[in-house]
């Protein structure tokens, strides 16, 4: 139940509770037009005494009180009812929230998923058991990309006395030789 629903049931309980404010009050302005004018009440004659009965009292319900009671009763009513669309929309916008939650989790699972076999994917290829030569044809001859670089960390290790970490080589056959950046040292080989 969204938020215009909402509003608009406690518009209509409100309303359903002025129409019963309205009924009640006109019911009370009838009862006292109806009441007769105070009579006089006629001269007592002296009569004779009787033997006291017993008096029985009933309780008369005068017009104002009955319309106090419809009142009150149509109060409770609209207050149940308030109650009864509060609980009905507290329990709507919960189920809402549920639904939304269920929806998320959902959507990041399958992102994750898809994450992942694109990773494991990725990596199959990248490091797959097959060996890979890579060689340079110029001028005549073969230059094996694997030689080259060996030869580019062997001279680094003599220099340096370490293993290279980042490793750049630039093969440039027409000068017959590759120049190399291990860990932002420069240096050259012959091919």
């Amino acid at each position: 139940m969204d938020a215009k629903t909402t509003t608009s049931n406690a518009a209509d309980i409100k309303s359903v509770a002025a129409d019963l404010a309205k009924d009640s009050a006109a019911a009370s302005a009838k009862a006292e037009e109806k009441k007769p004018a105070a009579k006089k009440p006629p001269a007592k004659k002296p009569a004779a005494k009787k033997p006291a009965a017993k008096k029985t009292t009933t309780k008369k319900t005068t017009p104002a009180a009955a319309a106090k009671k419809a009142a009150d009763d149509a109060k409770k009513t609209v207050e149940k009812k308030t109650a009864a669309a509060k609980k009905t929309v507290a329990k709507k916008t919960t189920a809402a929230k549920k639904t939304v939650a269920k929806k998320t989790t959902a959507a990041k699972k399958t992102v994750a998923k898809k994450t992942m076999a694109a990773k494991k994917t990725a990596a199959a290829a990248i490091t797959g058991s097959e060996k890979i030569t890579v060689i340079i044809q110029t001028g005549g001859r073969d230059i094996l990309v694997d030689e080259v670089t060996a030869k580019a960390l062997a001279d680094y290790k003599k220099n340096k006395k370490k293993a290279g970490k980042d490793v750049k080589l630039y093969i440039k056959p027409e000068e017959n030789g590759a120049y190399y950046v291990i860990d932002d040292q420069p240096g050259r080989v012959d091919l």
